[in-house]
């Protein structure tokens, strides 16, 4: 390999695969989502934590377009505030505590876009760092609350990722 080679091999993020049916939620994130009345739990993206998922100047955790499993759960005005101006989200920390934060669309140099959550996800790291931390597993699950049909989100995390 020469040197040009070598520079241009950049370690991608992986989506992680799993053979079978999707993981199944955890048993007490399960709970927290029903006691607000939260229903239909979907799977967006199980994927490697990167540094700069955990960087505080990046602040965000980049979810790849190409690694999303669904984002069908945004009805349309919702996609719309996501890819103009980001939209206010409800998040499930790994710890079980809710913080709001902004999903974004974001542009890639290379014509694609990522989603990310952002607007205080430095806090989230903060707060789970013993969970949230590179290497590890993070799953990214949708719900509804059904009260007003507000989109929300909830965070698994495991331990370094096995493939």
């Amino acid at each position: 390999m020469n040197l040009m080679e070598t520079q241009k091999k950049v370690k991608k993020p992986r989506a992680l695969p799993f053979d079978g049916p999707p993981p199944e939620l955890p048993m007490d994130l399960r709970n927290k989502i029903e006691s607000l009345h939260g229903s239909e739990p979907k799977l967006v993206i199980q994927k490697e934590i990167t540094n700069t998922d955990v960087n505080r100047h990046h602040d965000r955790l980049n979810m790849p377009r190409n690694q999303v499993l669904t984002m069908d759960v945004l009805n349309e005005q919702e996609r719309k505030k996501v890819f103009e101006h980001g939209l206010e989200v409800r998040v499930i920390q790994p710890c079980l505590e809710e913080r709001n934060l902004q999903l974004r669309k974001w542009n890639s140099h290379n014509g694609g876009y990522s989603y990310v959550l952002n607007s205080g996800w430095k806090d989230v790291v903060s707060k789970c760092e013993d969970r949230i931390r590179p290497g590890n597993t993070i799953q990214v699950w949708s719900f509804r609350v059904d009260d007003r049909g507000e989109v929300c989100f909830a965070l698994v995390c495991h331990g370094p990722t096995k493939l």
